[in-house]
């Protein structure tokens, strides 16, 4: 902790422990070389080359698997059977219960119209 001190009126504060002291204070920064953009290792240039001859990446084709719930389900198919695509019927029906907006209710439909109960679902 430091204390201060007065010299010819100045403030001056003096440390107690050595490890107080900012021991960077002095050092110089070391510029960081780097290569010229551009420049790849071949081998990884290779690979890159071969990923864009194939279309992309595994990644980008996932398909995206939903798990709904038995009741979600059920309320889905009860709205589309019952409205079809009227979205803003659909918000001011009774078994909404969550009064979920038409927006609300559309994306929940796409996510089910996407997900494999759909076919499930619809047949019976």
């Amino acid at each position: 902790m430091p204390r201060s001190v007065k010299h010819g009126g100045k403030k001056q504060f003096h440390y107690r422990h050595r490890n107080s002291v900012n021991k960077n204070k002095n050092r110089s920064l070391k510029k960081k070389i780097s290569k010229p953009e551009g420049t790849l290792p071949k081998s990884v240039q290779e690979q890159v080359e071969a990923v864009a001859k194939q279309g992309g990446s595994k990644s980008s084709k996932k398909e995206l698997k939903h798990k709904l719930l038995q009741q979600d389900k059920d309320f889905c198919t009860y709205m589309i059977n019952k409205y079809g695509e009227d979205y803003e019927a659909m918000a001011r029906d009774s078994k909404n219960i969550s009064q979920s907006t038409p927006k609300q209710l559309e994306r929940k439909i796409n996510v089910f119209k996407r997900s494999e109960s759909r076919d499930e679902k619809m047949e019976t």
